[in-house]
C-alpha cells in the first residue's frame, strides 16, 4: 500500500513539473523586417516595456508591434545601449575608412 501511495505521490509531482512551467512565445524577426543590420550587439527595455537593440545601422526600437530605426551617425555601429529613466545611452565603434601615413 506504502509503495502505491508512492508511486502515484511521483507521478503527480513530476506531472506538476512539465505542467507548472509555460514558456513565453519566442518569434524570431528577420533583419528584412526590421529593416536594419542583421546583427544586434545588446538589448535594453524602459518602462513603457519598448525594446531597444544597438544594432550595426543604428538604435532600434521596439514597442510590440512596430519597429522604428534611428541610424548612427557617421555610419558608425552601435554596440551598447543602456535606458536610464527617460534617456537612452549608446556606445558605438568608429570605423576609419582612410589611413593617413604623411
Amino acid at each position: 500500500m506504502k509503495f502505491i501511495k508512492l508511486i502515484s505521490f511521483l507521478l503527480f509531482f513530476i506531472s506538476q513539473l512539465f505542467f507548472a512551467q509555460e514558456l513565453p512565445p519566442i518569434i524570431k524577426f528577420n533583419s528584412n523586417y526590421y529593416k536594419a543590420g542583421s546583427q544586434n550587439w545588446m538589448i535594453d527595455q524602459d518602462k513603457s516595456e519598448f525594446i531597444y537593440f544597438a544594432n550595426n545601422e543604428g538604435l532600434l526600437e521596439f514597442n510590440g508591434t512596430e519597429w522604428k530605426l534611428y541610424p548612427s551617425p557617421n555610419e558608425t555601429i552601435l554596440r551598447s545601449v543602456k535606458v536610464v529613466g527617460n534617456k537612452i545611452y549608446t556606445g558605438c565603434v568608429r570605423i576609419q575608412t582612410k589611413v593617413n601615413f604623411s
